[in-house]
């Protein structure tokens, strides 16, 4: 009789202490999961900026314009809403080294700036309400480094078209700005 109530005792133990360990793992999966939480809200904020109305920092206007210049490209206009791999990879790189965000920070940054201007059919009509944005937020030195940004934009595809050389002169003109 005894022996019985030692292997239930043990049996009881052991589910006890299985049953402690599931949720000690538990508990360490659910405070990484906190811990990472800040990159997935920052992506999914950002994605209920699905439209140019919601658009009011003027990184992401920076962003939109830059697009807007990479689309007046040649490849631009071949492809609905496209930019090339060139122009992308070039855009990012400017996040990174103008705007000082990290690599990862900057694509998602690109691609949501891609996903809302996605409708827009005419860069023309983006111009100035970003430009807008930009001038109340950024000083004349700013603006003048954004100008110098979408030159190399415009130029990553090969020599700016102009149609792209006339977006950027219209951008230096409502900024106050000459070409550099």
């Amino acid at each position: 009789m005894h022996i019985i109530g030692i292997v239930i005792a043990l049996a009881t133990a052991v589910f006890w202490v299985g049953r402690a360990a599931r949720s000690a793992k538990d508990i360490a999966d659910m405070a990484s999961t906190l811990k990472n939480m800040k990159r997935p809200n920052r992506f999914k904020t950002r994605s209920a900026k699905r439209d140019l109305s919601s658009i009011d920092e003027p990184m992401d206007a920076a962003v939109i314009l830059m697009i807007c210049v990479a689309r007046l490209s040649s490849f631009g206009q071949m492809g609905e809403a496209q930019i090339s791999d060139g122009a992308h990879a070039k855009i990012t790189e400017l996040l990174v080294g103008y705007m000082q965000v990290s690599k990862s920070e900057a694509g998602e940054l690109l691609t949501q700036m891609l996903w809302t201007t996605s409708k827009a059919t005419e860069p023309e009509t983006i111009l100035s309400p970003m430009t807008n944005i930009i001038s109340k937020q950024i000083n004349h030195k700013d603006a003048s480094d954004l100008s110098t940004m979408l030159g190399d934009v415009a130029n990553i595809d090969g020599i700016a078209n102009s149609d792209q050389t006339v977006f950027i002169t219209r951008f230096e003109n409502r900024m106050g700005v000459t070409s550099p």
